[in-house]
């Protein structure tokens, strides 16, 4: 992150700005928020918030749809059930956060940190995760169709009942990753790495694995 997006959060106006956007969100008074004069004056139309700090704090049900969080930081937050349809959340960190039922339709996250974050039943439809951090993380029963995962890592993660269709996996780090049951029809894991991997019950129709390591991975799987 640049430094005069650091600036811009320690500032007297930034702090403000980031004390209206979380009472706006808490209150659920989306409707208000752009006709706060101070509030739309900054970001005008261009919903750039690119660098907050929105660690550690109750932002279930939030509607940021659209904006722009790249370098944000949602550390250990609950973001359960938020729209983030489009959002742009390139580099940010999202480390240990609660992203249960959450909508990421079209999202960028390329470079994010999700280690550790909880997606269950989360919509990751067509969004863009290329070399984005998922280890530890928990994405059972997510939608992950048609999104990009390109180079991304998913060490030990949990994807129990994930429905993967026509997803792009080449090149990612799927190590002891738990697939069990996860349907991947028509995925690119190309020169992937699914050493250790539980595909008990998976569905890999039609699935490319090309150079992809398969050592170690157990259960039987429809190829």
């Amino acid at each position: 992150m640049s430094d005069e997006l650091k600036k811009r959060w320690l500032s007297k106006e930034g702090k403000i700005l980031r004390e209206k956007l979380i009472t706006h969100i808490r209150e659920d008074n989306w409707h208000l928020l752009f006709e706060d004069s101070f509030f739309a004056k900054k970001i005008k139309n261009e919903r750039d918030l690119a660098g907050i700090d929105l660690s550690k704090l109750d932002l279930s049900n939030a509607k940021l749809k659209g904006f722009k969080l790249r370098y944000s930081d949602f550390n250990h937050s609950n973001l359960t059930h938020a729209n983030l349809w489009e959002t742009d959340l390139r580099s940010a960190n999202l480390s240990k956060c609660m992203l249960t039922n959450a909508n990421l339709v079209k999202a960028n996250l390329w470079g994010a940190n999700l280690s550790g974050a909880n997606l269950d039943n989360a919509d990751l439809f067509l969004a863009n995760f290329n070399d984005t951090d998922f280890t530890n993380a928990s994405l059972k029963e997510a939608i992950l169709s048609e999104a990009n995962f390109c180079d991304s890592h998913f060490y030990k993660a949990n994807l129990i009942g994930a429905e993967i269709k026509m997803a792009y996996l080449t090149g990612s780090d799927l190590r002891e990753v738990n697939l069990s049951h996860a349907t991947l029809w028509d995925s690119r894991i190309r020169e992937a790495d699914l050493s250790g991997a539980d595909l008990t019950g998976a569905d890999l129709s039609e699935c490319s694995l090309v150079r992809t390591n398969l050592i170690g991975a157990k259960g039987e799987f429809r190829p």
